[in-house]
């Protein structure tokens, strides 16, 4: 005779999810001791989308049988559904203490690792699962996967290619390989993916999309338009073949790969000269930052971007709360930054440091909470502190009116996660930029970009402060100074030699300045190079780019990320910071700046050229800015061969930045932005609110 606990497992394998649970319950209330009937109440509150009730029953079958493995892979499921991820890490590795040969447990610990911020554990976690299983599919697509997201391309293509050896024809494996085979710049493997997935639906939308962007990588503009023709009118629209040739010749670049830049950089250039273009991503135009790409063509291509949302986003009239009378400026802070990320380090002591008796500060979060020290300081640095994550712009714009906003401050600008149309809706009677995009910009409804006299060229708008308009925490240089000076041998350098560090994101590095770099570690036979490179495949790509100009690829030695002390610890073994030209350093040259270290740059062509110079001329270092790439060359070998004026360099910046001076630097920032926000202020106090129609 069937029982309720079989029938329950009946129809939870047919998919019938609310009948399973209805049984399940009756079978546990038959026999509340049996531990089937609560893994199976739990697996279908988790397949109904219900994870809290799912988590209850997982831990009540947990206690009923706590050596089974499935029960904690399923009660871990849950938790992560309920984005608890540092739990769900947890119980898999508890479950994994137990049961190491559980594939499954390893593959859900790596989606954990890696929703966790800890890419490198995922890939040990799937690592450890394919040793296990080496003919699994699934194992062998979660990588491919997660070198994707990770911003490996290569590494997806290399692995890829197994599933393509193994003959793994699922519709699944195809359109992995087809994104691997785009993202890594292979567009020959493309169209064959491409035409497989058609060859079982001539309407597959992805893989119609995918040919075209195959023909795109080749630069064969001309017949991918015409294979995009073939999708719906909608993405037709949207398709345009030079904004995929530079999308993903970004990744390329990105990752230090500049075998395509002539041709990216003429594609770019052309894309910028047409006044009908727009831009629905940003890393098209935050690359070309990184380039020798004219200003003005840069500007273009942001400008593309803003066209793009302006066109997409409708601006609301929404009603305006009566004003009460307050005798304090309330200021907004808006950005995608307010976590582990470089946007909170700078602005958080800025929050904190407000004039209270002034200013009432309040902050928009677009981002969820990742749990981080820095997040938990926003948050007790603002007045009140929202998480808006799950709003649109239109939706944000009505929170701030209702908040009645006196000055917004957008810290994103074009960032990923920024939300640049709010400012379309005029939520605030002033609406400023900083920090977030450093390029010229013409957002809808920001009345300016806040810079300095540097940074912004004279004929530059913008609203200019009377110092450096990135400020140094003077936290930072007392972190820096905390402790003994770590050894050189604790971060891989060697003893005693000259040590050239650049810390800029690796994007930012381009050939010119680093044949620079390889003409003075050529000049200073011991000296090395010292470089943060996250991954493997940017790593790789530098190491060749040294073997080509005749340097030993072993004189580069790569840094990983560390939390904020102790990189500011490790700055200190250094020499000197070698700045990038086109994209210098912003927050990472001000904490090289707050570690003592001193800061060779020049002043570039556009604002995000100048930080460092900005900071080095406001500090009255202007004769520490080298004149051009010659001049840079040479007072770096000066460095390298421990000149007295090198050691000069050094105490003048140690003086400057990280002494006694850096507190009342900082204040006099905070004062000075004060300033310009009563000013801005003033100057929009008569103007009538602005409608839908403005």
């Amino acid at each position: 005779m069937e029982t309720s606990l079989d029938r329950a497992t009946r129809n939870f394998a047919q998919g019938r999810f609310a009948e399973a649970l209805r049984l399940a319950l009756l079978a546990y209330a038959e026999s509340p001791c049996k531990p089937q009937a609560t893994t199976l109440a739990a697996a279908a509150s988790h397949a109904l989308g219900r994870p809290e009730d799912g988590m209850r029953w997982f831990r009540q079958a947990h206690l009923l049988d706590p050596a089974n493995p499935e029960i904690g892979c399923g009660l871990a499921a849950c938790q992560f559904d309920l984005k608890l991820v540092k739990t769900a890490r947890a119980t898999l590795e508890d479950v994994l203490q137990g049961h190491p040969q559980h594939v499954r447990a390893w593959c859900n610990l790596a989606l954990a690792c890696e929703a966790d911020g800890d890419p490198d554990a995922a890939r040990s976690a799937l690592e450890c699962a394919t040793r296990l299983a080496p003919a699994d599919t699934s194992v062998l697509r979660l990588r491919i996967g997660l070198a994707l997201r990770t911003d490996q391309p290569a590494q997806a293509m290399q692995l890829a290619k197994a599933l393509i050896a193994g003959q793994d024809s699922t519709a699944e494996s195809l359109r992995l390989i087809l994104e691997s085979a785009l993202k890594s710049a292979h567009p020959n493997e493309a169209t064959t993916a491409a035409a497989a997935l058609l060859a079982n639906n001539r309407a597959d939308v992805y893989a119609l999309r995918g040919l075209a962007s195959a023909s795109a990588l080749r630069g064969e503009f001309e017949l991918a338009a015409q294979q995009a023709a073939q999708l719906p009118a909608a993405l037709r629209a949207g398709f345009d073949a030079r904004q995929v040739f530079l999308a993903n010749g970004a990744t390329a670049l990105r990752a230090c790969d500049w075998s395509n830049l002539t041709t990216w950089l003429a594609t770019a250039t052309q894309l910028a000269g047409d006044p009908t273009a727009v831009l629905d991503a940003t890393e098209i135009p935050f690359q070309a930052l990184a380039t020798e790409l004219e200003t003005d063509l840069c500007a273009a291509l942001f400008n593309a971007h803003v066209s793009d949302f302006a066109t997409r986003q409708m601006a609301k009239a929404w009603p305006r709360p009566a004003r009460e009378p307050r005798h304090r400026i309330r200021v907004g802070y808006i950005g995608a930054g307010f976590g582990a990320h470089p946007s909170a380090m700078q602005v958080n002591p800025i929050l904190a440091a407000h004039d209270r008796q002034r200013f009432e500060v309040f902050a928009y979060a677009l981002t969820a909470d990742d749990h981080s020290s820095w997040r938990a300081e926003s948050a007790r640095s603002a007045d009140v502190f929202r998480t808006v994550a799950h709003m649109n712009a239109t939706e944000c714009a009505g929170l701030i009116i209702a908040d009645d906003i006196d000055v917004l401050v957008d810290l994103s600008g074009l960032l990923d996660d920024a939300r640049p149309a709010v400012h379309m809706h005029h939520p605030a009677r002033a609406h400023l930029l900083l920090f977030g995009t450093p390029a010229s910009l013409a957002i809808p409804g920001v009345d300016a970009m806040i810079g300095d006299a540097v940074v912004l060229a004279a004929d530059e708008p913008g609203l200019r402060l009377p110092g450096c308009y990135l400020p140094i925490d003077p936290r930072w240089v007392a972190w820096a100074a905390e402790g003994e000076v770590p050894a050189r041998n604790d971060h891989g350098l060697p003893e005693s030699v000259p040590v050239l560090c650049c810390f800029n994101t690796a994007y930012k590095i381009d050939p010119r300045v680093f044949n620079a770099w390889m003409q003075i570690l050529k000049q200073c036979p011991d000296s090395v190079l010292w470089l943060l490179a996250t991954n493997a495949e940017t790593r790789e790509n530098l190491r060749a780019n040294a073997r080509r100009a005749g340097i030993d690829e072993t004189r580069l030695i790569f840094a990983d990320r560390l939390p904020l002390k102790h990189h500011l610890k490790r700055m200190r073994l250094a020499d000197v910071f070698v700045d990038t030209l086109h994209y210098g350093a912003h927050v990472t040259g001000m904490q090289a700046l707050a570690a003592g270290l001193p800061l060779l740059t020049i002043r570039g062509n556009r604002f995000a050229a100048r930080v460092g110079a900005s900071a080095l001329i406001h500090a009255g270092l202007a004769d520490m800015v080298a004149s051009d790439l010659d001049d840079y060359i040479e007072r770096a070998l000066l460095i390298c061969r421990r000149s007295a004026a090198a050691a000069t360099w050094r105490q003048r910046t140690q003086a400057a930045f990280a002494g006694a001076a850096a507190g009342p630097r900082f204040a006099a920032y905070v004062q000075a932005l004060e300033s310009l926000y009563v000013q801005v202020l003033k100057q929009t106090s008569e103007r009538a609110w602005p409608t839908a129609a403005a």
